[in-house]
């Protein structure tokens, strides 16, 4: 299974009041194939379904570590790495 690989724009470490963008790749797949399910360390819900999730001023309360994975029909990739997001 794909794994995918998180990314955030324009850096991992932000101020507060900053625009942050979160990115979910898989590799070697089509961008607009897979639907994405994103998780914040500590929540077991989705926050969102998009492959870009921006955070138009970011706070401390969004600091934390950000996961994802992609589905495809029966397809499922593995759960990414996480990647820390500090806000300061």
């Amino acid at each position: 299974r794909p794994k995918p690989k998180v990314t955030i724009k324009p850096d991992q470490h932000v101020f507060r009041g900053d625009t942050v963008t979160l990115r979910c790749d898989i590799n070697g797949e089509g961008v607009t194939s897979w639907s994405y399910s994103w998780y914040k360390e500590g929540s077991i819900s989705v926050f969102s379904d998009q492959q870009n999730h921006t955070f138009s001023f970011v706070t401390e309360s969004d600091a934390g570590k950000y996961s994802c994975y992609g589905s495809k029909g029966s397809r499922w990739s593995q759960m990414s790495d996480a990647v820390t997001l500090t806000v300061s």
